[in-house]
């Protein structure tokens, strides 16, 4: 080969022996996951049991500037943060079942990955006019200009916090749905930004948080910039996040008016250990600490006029299986009702089921039983848990399957979902009862609300997770609840956080060990409960989640907007490739 042809032969220089270059390549990446990763797991902090919800203001600007880095591979990156943050955010779950944090994450992790990917994508073509989205000069993509004016600074702002809104509220409802710490949670004890949650919902803390995150990322972004001979900006995202945050903080909040009447009602806590299987021994002891425990609350000086059980208190119906649920009370409820004389509120599994033939269905459910012992009111748990409760799809699964699962304690039973959202009468109490985490999902409350409860309580069993964050997180969940729908909220757990929450959020008497301190104890409590029967219905009970509905709305336009130039640099492309002939007519 002559001298000239090898200076023009093409050289594959990734080809050449010892070349190591697709080795960095793929150790840089791999490196750029795990950063992600890290700093996924450092934003769930701001949840239990560290709860530095400080950082929460500050928990996307890592990924926005990973993001913005490279011009690939932005879902990935996402996807790692988001991996991070929920497998660690939910560690907990390992108590249920060791593999559950991890299955969980992954799902969850798909929508960070879905802002991520889009959020890039967004920035990108911001930062290049339509008019560049093919360099005619170069035939290729060109480099997008760092510099970003104050109109496109706000509407990066507004756009990609309600991505954000869009993300947490697809969370809700995607595969049955897991509405668990949002973003807005975090601020449950910032009392200045829970005004705007009855109008809002939990989502319009986490637009702020993200629109705060997006502005400090652009004002940083655009001050490290300035080295390159640009001129330095006006932070116009930074002060249009600012902006909304005191928008939100002077939004008078509804003081809570003096009660027009109070309910006495005792809540036992039995702090029993969760056991999937309980021996003879086991099953006597919690049926010895409720029996003791209900009957000595009755016997005080001041009697409550309630006395409340949480969700699944005991592993066994109360009545007897009948299709019409009109069957006679248990021997063991009977004669704790005889010896006290107060109505119990109480949650418990219940069955139609037959002994004879085993036809019928279970439910989890609520029961409020008169002095009687009559059933009065039933409510059946309306959002089951998945795998625990029912399992997804269970009709289409191979039999062998199924009963894999059931035998080596993967799905514990199949439980039949309710239908209706009943409200319990009860002097002048008007009560909607959420089983477990149903108070996660802000429509199970409002619909209690609308159907005219003016008090709402929680029964659960976070027994499950021992004494982990678990029970925490689900707590302060239970606050936006009542900011929510202006109604207090009174939460009787089984193993911890039994407290009185107020329409305001505040969360007051919670039972505790009187001498430690701890949340984990077993004893009861005599909460004298407020009801009010002139607070109005807040604007988030009367149109719900309106605020994410057109957070999501917006999203659509963001989406359709990167579509848009997608679609225009393709078309300029097949154009450039396939140029129109003139056609001479003859």
């Amino acid at each position: 080969m002559s001298r000239k042809n090898e200076q023009t032969a093409p050289r594959d220089q990734s080809s050449r022996d010892g070349n190591l270059a697709p080795k960095v390549r793929w150790q840089a990446k791999l490196l750029r996951l795990l950063i992600a990763f890290g700093f996924g797991v450092a934003s769930s902090t701001v949840f239990a049991p560290l709860e530095l919800s400080h950082l929460s203001w500050l928990a996307l600007i890592p990924l926005l500037f990973l993001i913005e880095r490279q011009r690939r591979g932005h879902f990935i990156l996402g996807y790692a943060w988001g991996a991070g943050h929920f497998i660690f955010c939910l560690a907990w779950l390992k108590e249920v079942i060791l593999p559950a944090p991890v299955a969980i994450g992954m799902i969850q992790a798909l929508f960070p990955a879905i802002w991520a990917a889009v959020a890039a994508d967004f920035l990108w073509k911001l930062r290049w006019p339509v008019s560049r989205d093919l360099d005619p000069k170069a035939g290729k993509i060109p480099a997008p200009t760092p510099h970003l004016g104050a109109a496109k600074q706000v509407i990066i702002v507004i756009a990609l916090a309600a991505l954000w809104c869009a993300m947490e509220w697809c969370r809700s409802w995607f595969a049955t749905g897991l509405p668990w710490n949002l973003l807005g949670i975090s601020m449950w004890n910032t009392k200045p930004l829970l005004s705007i949650v009855s109008y809002t919902g939990v989502y319009g803390p986490s637009f702020l948080i993200a629109a705060m995150n997006i502005g400090c990322y652009l004002a940083v972004s655009q001050w490290l910039k300035r080295e390159n001979g640009l001129k330095q900006n006006i932070p116009f995202a930074l002060l249009a996040s600012i902006i909304f945050v005191l928008i939100a903080v002077v939004i008078p909040s509804t003081p809570v008016p003096v009660a027009d009447h109070h309910l006495k009602v005792t809540c036992i806590q039995g702090n029993i250990p969760q056991i999937r299987v309980p021996t003879q021994k086991q099953y006597d002891m919690a049926k010895e600490v409720y029996q003791e425990q209900t009957i000595w609350a009755a016997a005080t000086s001041t009697p409550p006029d309630l006395i409340v059980w949480p969700e699944t208190a005991l592993p066994f119906p109360h009545f007897k299986p009948t299709p019409n649920r009109d069957g006679p009370p248990s021997e063991y409820l009977w004669n704790i009702i005889s010896k006290t004389q107060i109505p119990l509120l109480i949650g418990a599994l219940d069955t139609t089921r037959s002994s004879a033939t085993g036809d019928g269905q279970d439910f989890n459910s609520a029961m409020l039983v008169d002095i009687n012992c009559q059933r009065v009111e039933t409510y059946d748990k309306i959002k089951t848990v998945p795998f625990g409760e029912f399992l997804p799809f269970e009709a289409y699964y191979p039999s062998f399957l199924v009963n894999l699962l059931k035998k080596n304690d993967l799905f514990m039973r199949s439980l039949t979902r309710g239908r209706e959202y009943t409200v319990f009468s009860f002097k002048e109490a008007k009560i909607g009862v959420n089983l477990c985490y149903e108070d996660v999902f802000p429509e199970v409350s409002r619909n209690f609300v609308l159907n005219g409860a003016n008090l709402l309580m929680t029964l659960t069993n976070d027994a499950w997770y021992n004494e982990t964050s678990g029970s925490h997180q689900h707590l302060v969940h239970a606050v936006f609840r009542a900011v929510e729908t202006g109604r207090p909220i009174l939460r009787s757990g089984n193993n911890s956080d039994t407290c009185l929450i107020l329409p305001d959020g505040s969360i007051t008497a919670p039972l505790v060990n009187p001498h430690s301190g701890g949340r984990f104890y077993r004893g009861r409590k005599l909460y004298n409960v407020p009801l009010f029967t002139s607070l109005p219905i807040t604007f988030y009970t009367k149109y719900g989640n309106l605020f994410a509905h057109l957070m999501t709305l917006l999203s659509i336009g963001t989406v359709g907007y990167c579509l848009y130039r997608y679609l225009n640099r393709r078309k300029t492309i097949l154009d450039r490739c396939n140029p129109t002939q003139d056609v001479i007519s003859g």
